[in-house]
């Protein structure tokens, strides 16, 4: 496609001619929007496996398939499959969804129709049928379907849908401009909305050459990778070579056992066995069975669907305070945002003009008296049907809302409508004349005008407010000045209250207007936005520094006033650029090409469709109190990852830890494959399941975001995890070597009877383990019966670790031992709690 600047325009009363247009048509296309190629579902879901996680994953299914051969058993193989389909369906659907963003602005243009001058008559035709210099009739109502230069009549035209403004703009013929500017006054642009009156306009960019067209191309980018997807590849490579070195260490460790330590380090037996084919391949399948069983256990198979599980559920819980999750790891990456920008119109204010209050002449706030009262409700141009008002301008909205039904329904004998040249209006009742209009046109009328009321009228103005002055006169020569009027879009009862809160999280929030930088400063500062040291600059003073120079100030920076769509994307480049997790507030179209590209995109639900579509979480009451919340179910979510870490990896550290040790103590298999893959269970599907459940705590919106570098497993919990990995790993070593506990468990009298209280005790080391897991403070126990499947998922594991005792057999290696030795385990593993609290006490006392 091309397009014309807006100088190269001609105006012809008959319009084109229909060869003319049909062959423009053919040359330059038809005003529609591009569609990109998109990968099919099918495919999506085949490059998904190419996750890291996912791969580790297959690597464990494949494994468990070779056990399940041996061992019969198909629970396991077929908990991976299902955790394997979750992830990877589930993360498709996810990818998809952010195409109907261009789906939904494709389908506006379709039904968009649209009045055109072609020889000499005016016909209706859809909008794909308008070409680069056809003369487009416009009126009230009317979606404009192309930018276009006016060269007749004069609208009123609310352009929020691209710049975030409440405040329509009039549009009238004015001198040519050599390049596109929306706020150029006889510049129209595709995708506004005409208000009132009506004109002729000359096509000059039509499809994806208008400024609509762009911000269509800008939401069809591919999402980049989110924080928590980078997080989890770096894991995965940690903790697959953790689960290689594992299983090698297990391998040698097993055959060193029964090639060296059974034969007593007899060099006949040793080479006897080493030359019998039979006898070593009996051996090396052993050793690799236990090998690949230590793998599969140090493998977090449960940490794709324990992600899945946690995102799905705490989605569920949003979704009850007016947060919609679209995209489920937006979820995640909210609780890791380091800034915030926010559009002001709609999510920080009302999106509605109010009268915030009336000075009468001598400056001083009051309530109108009977003049300026008639001034207001005879001036206002609102149409009235049955009940209901009706009309677009939002000034005259917010006045008539002011005025009392005694006086709205006064009809003036004569009325001067608003011009913007005149920038008044003026109605007659009762031969007296009531004006309505800017104070410095009204105030040259006025006699006497006292310095007080100059006073109140600066003080309004710098506010940021809109502001009207109202007189009366007998001849409209001479003003009595009766008083003013102050509006403005006022802010949402909880905006100060949800931007201390983001603050206080150590979010930087950054407010992005289309308003004057007056204005935009005024209620960044009422919202607690803006303070001292912070920077607030225009769109102009951003486009003048460079990439680096934004970087540097991007923390301070709190105001960006007449800022343009294009604006918040490279705001958003920026930020990403420098390492920072941005997340955009937005419900215009003019958003959603930054929503798409933020980290987390928070749509409000009431804007447009485009922007819910492009954005990762729509904030269905518009209030950003919700994305407080959303930050909070966010900084819960990682916590309850790395608690499932934390309690798997010390497990883990302690099954093959014993594994590896066991036939140097005595002990060919400490932990059947049975046993090994019902303790898998118990750390993936079971521990996953219930750790998806923690509560939030606000105690965690006092803490500061999370950098982007930083990995899921961090130094304080590899401390965690070695010092209860090691302690029971010392404690299941001692209770399987000291003399005392073998003649205390019946070792001698009953191999078996010994192996099950030692079973016992590692699986309760693991129950206490993950209580510890759930809590980095001294108190264990906090917020734990917010948390009830925690409790009732960890009851379950003992109810069934007992019935295995007594009913597990020969499966499971087990033979019923004495209720009071089974108490002394549980006991014994008990210890595992106050070990932990000390450490948290130490290491507490160090910081201090």
């Amino acid at each position: 496609m091309s397009f014309l600047n807006p100088d190269k325009l001609t105006y012809n009363k008959s319009g084109l001619l229909s060869k003319t247009a049909l062959a423009t048509l053919q040359k330059e296309g038809k005003n529609v929007l591009t569609k990109q190629k998109t990968k099919p579902f099918l495919q999506k879901y085949i490059m998904s496996f190419a996750d890291p996680i996912i791969k580790i994953l297959l690597i464990a299914l494949a494994l468990n398939i070779l056990i399940s051969i041996w061992s019969a058993d198909i629970y396991e193989p077929m908990g991976i499959a299902i955790a394997l389909f979750l992830a990877t369906f589930i993360s498709t659907l996810s990818e998809t969804a952010s195409e109907k963003a261009f789906l939904t602005i494709e389908e506006d243009f379709k039904k968009t129709k649209v009045q055109v001058r072609r020889d000499g008559r005016i016909k209706t035709l859809p909008s794909s049928d308008i070409c680069i210099g056809d003369t487009v009739i416009l009126s009230a109502g009317d979606k404009i379907p192309c930018d276009c230069v006016i060269f007749s009549g004069k609208v009123t035209v609310d352009q929020s849908s691209l710049n975030g403004e409440t405040e329509q703009k009039e549009k009238c013929p004015a001198s040519l401009q050599k390049n596109w500017d929306i706020s150029y006054k006889n510049q129209l642009f595709s995708g506004t909305l005409v208000t009132g009156g009506s004109c002729e306009a000359v096509v000059g960019r039509t499809g994806d050459d208008t400024l609509y067209g762009a911000l269509s191309l800008e939401v069809q980018t591919e999402s980049d990778v989110s924080p928590l997807t980078k997080r989890l590849a770096r894991l995965a490579g940690t903790l697959s070579k953790i689960g290689y070195a594992a299983a090698g260490l297990v391998f040698f460790s097993d055959l060193f056992n029964l090639i060296l330590l059974d034969n007593g380090f007899a060099r006949d037996k040793i080479i006897a066995e080493l030359t019998s084919f039979s006898q070593m391949f009996s051996d090396i399948l052993h050793a690799l069975t236990l090998a690949i069983t230590a793998c599969v256990v140090a493998i977090p198979e449960g940490l794709p669907m324990m992600i899945t599980v946690v995102l799905s559920a705490n989605m569920a819980r949003l979704k009850r305070d007016n947060v919609l999750v679209k995209k489920l790891v937006g979820i995640e990456t909210a609780g890791c945002i380091n800034i915030l920008f926010t559009d002001k119109t709609g999510t920080l204010t009302k999106a509605k003009l109010s009268v915030i209050g009336f000075f009468d002449k001598d400056g001083k706030s009051s309530t109108p008296d009977e003049d300026a009262l008639l001034a207001v409700a005879l001036t206002n141009e609102i149409i009235t049907v049955g009940k209901k008002s009706a009309g677009f301008n939002s000034t005259d909205r917010a006045l008539y809302e002011y005025c009392d039904k005694q006086h709205t329904s006064l009809r003036p004998e004569k009325t001067i409508p608003f011009d913007s040249d005149k920038k008044y209006s003026a109605s007659r009742y009762k031969g007296v004349w009531y004006i309505k209009g800017a104070p410095e046109v009204i105030l040259k009328s006025c006699q006497g005008v006292s310095d007080a009321f100059l006073k109140a009228l600066n003080e309004q103005t710098a506010k940021g407010n809109r502001v009207l002055a109202l007189a009366k006169s007998t001849d409209m020569k001479s003003y009595t000045l009766l008083g003013l009027v102050s509006l403005r879009d006022t802010l949402r009862p909880d905006a100060q209250k949800s931007v201390r809160a983001v603050k206080q999280a150590g979010i930087s929030v950054c407010m992005v207007t289309g308003d004057n930088l007056d204005t935009a400063t005024a209620m960044a500062t009422e919202c607690g936005i803006y303070k001292e040291g912070s920077l607030a600059i225009t769109s102009e003073q951003l486009s003048k520094m460079s990439d680096k120079e934004l970087e540097s100030v991007l923390l301070r920076l709190a105001v960006v006033a007449r800022a343009l769509p294009t604006d918040k994307s490279r705001l958003v480049r920026v930020s990403k650029n420098a390492g920072l997790v941005c997340a955009m507030t937005g419900d215009g179209v003019n958003d959603a090409p930054a929503l798409k590209a933020a980290d987390v995109g928070f749509a409000m639900g009431s804007g447009t469709e485009v922007s819910k579509q492009a954005g990762d979480i729509v904030i269905t009451d518009d209030s950003f109190l919700s994305i407080t919340k959303a930050i909070l179910y966010g900084r819960t979510i990682f916590k309850s990852i790395r608690k499932f870490i934390v309690f798997q990896l010390t497990m883990n550290l302690c099954a093959i830890g014993i594994s590896i040790i066991g036939p140097f103590i005595g002990i060919d298999a400490p932990v059947t494959v049975m046993q090994m893959l019902w303790i898998n269970i118990i750390m993936d599907t079971l521990a996953g399941l219930a750790f998806a459940g923690e509560a939030p705590s606000t105690s965690y919106m006092k803490e500061k975001p999370i950098i982007k570098t930083e990995p899921v497993l961090s130094k304080s919990m590899a401390v965690q995890i070695l010092s209860m990995g090691i302690f029971d790993l010392a404690l299941c070593t001692v209770f399987l070597s000291v003399e005392f506990f073998k003649k205390r468990y019946g070792f001698y009298q009953s191999r078996v009877a010994f192996m099950t209280a030692f079973f016992a005790l590692f699986i309760f080391l693991g129950v206490f383990g993950g209580i510890n897991a759930r809590s980095l403070r001294k108190n264990i126990f906090a917020g734990l019966w917010k948390n009830k499947a925690f409790v009732f998922i960890f009851m379950a594991i003992s109810t069934v670790q007992i019935l295995l005792i007594y009913y597990g057999g020969v499966i499971f290696r087990t033979t019923p031992i004495p209720a009071s030795s089974l108490f002394e385990i549980i006991v014994m593993a008990f210890l595992i709690i106050p070990f932990e609290l000390i450490r948290k006490s130490l290491v507490k006392a160090k910081k201090m």
